[in-house]
C-alpha cells in the first residue's frame, strides 16, 4: 500500500484576486513557486516573446556562422540524429530549415541495435564518403570526444546540439548545450529545443521574421514531451503553442499518424504526444529503422506517409508485445530474486534492448526501485535505466563509471554498456551510490497536492485546472484528495477494464473512474462503500458539455483496505 504524502498548505496571499483563481489551485500554484502575480501571469498565459534569446549560447555566433558559411560555400552538411523521438523531430526540424536555405543536406541515424547510442564512428565513415565538411549532431555527442577528434582529423568541423549531462564540452568547432554551458539560462531544453534555438539564431542573423520559426513548434513540442523533458519555463511554451500547432498541423506524415491511431480529439494535450504519437516513432529506433519515423516527417507524398503511418502503427504494436513478454519475465525474476536492496538490476540474454528502457519504467513504477535493465550478449551487454523521484540515475551511473565501457544520460533516465562479466560489480556499485539516499524516497508514496471537498468541482474549476497543461514532469497535474465519500448508483466496468462510478459526499456528487480496475467492482457496496480518493480532474470526454471527472490514482475502501 502506498503511503499519502498531503502536501501542506502555503500560505494564503490576496494575489489570486486579480486572476479568480480559486483557493486550492491558488495554493498549489503558490507551492511550486508561482508566488507573485507576474509568475502566475506567466505560467497561466505563456508567451512566445519569452523565449530566451538563442544567442545566450557561448558557441551560438560561431555554430550560425559556421552554417552560413557552409551553405554559401555549397559545403556538404551531413546531420547526425540520435534515434530517439527528440534525435529524430530536432534532425527532420534542421533538414527541413536548412533546405530553406538551400543547403546540401544528407541526415544519418544509427541503428539502435548495430551502432548504439551515440555520434558513432560509422556517421563520421558516412560523412567522409559523402564529402561532409560540417556534421551536426542532434540529441547526442557531448561525451564523443574520440568520435569528433576522428571527424576533425578527416577535415570535417563538428557542431554538437545536445542536452545530456557531462563533465565538460568536448573540442568540437561549436557547442550547444544548456547543460554544460552556463551563459544559457534554462538547462532543460531536449535536444529538439536546441536544434530549435539554433534554427531560432539563424532567423534571427538572416533577418527573417522570428514568427516563421513558430511553425516548427509542432515538430519540437512532439519531441520535447516524448523525450520526458520538464514541462516548465522554455519547455511550457515550446509545448503550450506546439501542441495547439499539432492538432491542426499541416506536416502530411503526422496528420497521417494521426488519422492513422484514430485520434479525434480537437485539443492536444502531453498525452496525445507522450502516449499515442511518440512511441509509434521511436518504435522504430526501438526494434527497426528510425529513419522511417524521419521519413515520415519529411515526407510530402501522400501515399508514402500514409504508408509510413499506417507502417509505424504495425511497428508500436509489435513493441507492445515485445515489451510485455519481457516485463513478465522480468517481473518473474524479480520476485524469485527478491528486492533486496535499493536499486533493481536484472540482465538477461533473451531480452531486446530496444524495449528494456520502458520495461525498466514499469518495473520501478511497480518497485519504487530506480531499475537498470540489462540486455545480455557473449561479451558487451547493454543496459537501459530509469529513477524514481529524488534520485539520480546519471550520478548513479557515473559513479559505476569504473565498471562500464561507456554511459549516458540525465537525472530521470540513462543507457550504458559493459562487460557481461562485470554485471555484478556494476551492481554493486549500484547499491553503494543508493546509500547516498534517504531511505524514505525509496518507499512506495503518492504525493497529494491538496486535501479538497467535492463541492468545490464544478465547471469552472475544471477550466482553471486546464490551464495548468500540458502537464508532465516538472509541471504534474494537480493531485487531490477526498476523504469519506460514499458511492452512489451502480458502478460499471467500460473500455478496457476501467471502473466508473459516482461518488457523493454533502449532497455534492462527482463522476470518477478507475483505470484497469475493474475487479474491484466486487467489493463496492452500492450506497455503503465508504471511500477516501485520490485522483485528479480531467474533462469527462462522454459529457455533453464540459464537466469534470475525478481520475482516480489510489483509493482506500474503509472496512476493506487497511
Amino acid at each position: 500500500m502506498r503511503k499519502w504524502i498531503v502536501k501542506e498548505p502555503s500560505e494564503q496571499r490576496k494575489i489570486g484576486t486579480e486572476h479568480k483563481i480559486p483557493e486550492p489551485i491558488l495554493n498549489i500554484l503558490f507551492d511550486r513557486g508561482y508566488n507573485s502575480s507576474t509568475k502566475i501571469n506567466k505560467f497561466l498565459n505563456p508567451s512566445l516573446t519569452d523565449l530566451n534569446d538563442p544567442f545566450l549560447f557561448r558557441d551560438m555566433e560561431k555554430a550560425v556562422d559556421r552554417i552560413l558559411a557552409a551553405v554559401s560555400n555549397k559545403e556538404r552538411i551531413l546531420i547526425f540524429g540520435d534515434y530517439d523521438v527528440d534525435g529524430v523531430t530536432g534532425t527532420a526540424l534542421l533538414i527541413k530549415a536548412l533546405s530553406e536555405l538551400d543547403g546540401k543536406l544528407n541526415h544519418y541515424i544509427p541503428h539502435r541495435i548495430k551502432e548504439g547510442y551515440g555520434f558513432s564512428t560509422g556517421g563520421v565513415e558516412y560523412a567522409r564518403k559523402i564529402g561532409a565538411s560540417l556534421i551536426i549532431t542532434v540529441d547526442c555527442g557531448i561525451t564523443a570526444q574520440e568520435t569528433i577528434g576522428i571527424a576533425k582529423a578527416g577535415g570535417a568541423d563538428v557542431i554538437i546540439c545536445d542536452h545530456h549531462a557531462a563533465d565538460s564540452a568536448p573540442d568540437a568547432y561549436a557547442v550547444l548545450n544548456p547543460k554544460v554551458d552556463d551563459h544559457y539560462p534554462f538547462t532543460e531544453l531536449a535536444g529538439c529545443g536546441v536544434a530549435f534555438k539554433l534554427v531560432h539564431a539563424l532567423y534571427i542573423k538572416l533577418k527573417r521574421p522570428e514568427d516563421e520559426i513558430y511553425k516548427y513548434l509542432d515538430i519540437v513540442s512532439l519531441g520535447t514531451i516524448a523525450d520526458v523533458s520538464p514541462l516548465v519555463d522554455e519547455n511550457r511554451i515550446i509545448t503550450r503553442y506546439g501542441l495547439e500547432r499539432l492538432s491542426r498541423t499541416d506536416n502530411l506524415g503526422l496528420r497521417n499518424l494521426i488519422e492513422a491511431t484514430g485520434i479525434t480529439d480537437r485539443k492536444f494535450t502531453s498525452y496525445h504526444a507522450g502516449y499515442i504519437l511518440g512511441p509509434r516513432i521511436n518504435a522504430a529506433g526501438r526494434i527497426a529503422e528510425a529513419d522511417k519515423g524521419l521519413r515520415l516527417i519529411l515526407t510530402d507524398d501522400p501515399n508514402e506517409a500514409r504508408s509510413l503511418a499506417l507502417h509505424l502503427n504495425q511497428i508500436n504494436q509489435d513493441r507492445k508485445d515485445i515489451e510485455n513478454e519481457i516485463l513478465e519475465d522480468a517481473l518473474i525474476r524479480a520476485e524469485r530474486e527478491g528486492i533486496k536492496g535499493r536499486v533493481v538490476v536484472l540482465a538477461n540474454e533473451n531480452w531486446h534492448e530496444g524495449v528494456i528502457g520502458i520495461v525498466a519504467s514499469r518495473i520501478s513504477e511497480k518497485f519504487f526501485r530506480p531499475t537498470f535493465l540489462i540486455s545480455i550478449t557473449a561479451d558487451q551487454s547493454r543496459g537501459s535505466a530509469r529513477g524514481i523521484k529524488g534520485f539520480d540515475v546519471f550520478g548513479a551511473l557515473k559513479a559505476a563509471a569504473p565498471t562500464l565501457i561507456e554511459y549516458g544520460g540525465h537525472k530521470e533516465a540513462g543507457g550504458f554498456s559493459l562487460q557481461t562479466e562485470r554485471i555484478g560489480e556494476f551492481r554493486s556499485a549500484l547499491e553503494e551510490f543508493a546509500l547516498n539516499f534517504p531511505e524514505e524516497i525509496f518507499q512506495p508514496s503518492l504525493f497529494i497536492d491538496f486535501q479538497l471537498e467535492l463541492g468545490i468541482i464544478d465547471e469552472d474549476f475544471l477550466r482553471h485546472l486546464l490551464r495548468f497543461e500540458p502537464t508532465g514532469v516538472g509541471n504534474p497535474r494537480p493531485s487531490f484528495l477526498t476523504r469519506d465519500v460514499l458511492t452512489v448508483g451502480y458502478p460499471k466496468i467500460v473500455g478496457s477494464d476501467h471502473l466508473r462510478f459516482a461518488v457523493m459526499k454533502n449532497n455534492h456528487h462527482q463522476q470518477a473512474i478507475y483505470y484497469q480496475q475493474g475487479s474491484l467492482i466486487e467489493k463496492l457496496e452500492v450506497g455503503k462503500s465508504t471511500l477516501d480518493i485520490v485522483y485528479t480532474v480531467d474533462q469527462d470526454q462522454i459529457a455533453v458539455r464540459p464537466k469534470p471527472i475525478l481520475k482516480i490514482r489510489d483509493m482506500r475502501i474503509r472496512g476493506v483496505d487497511s
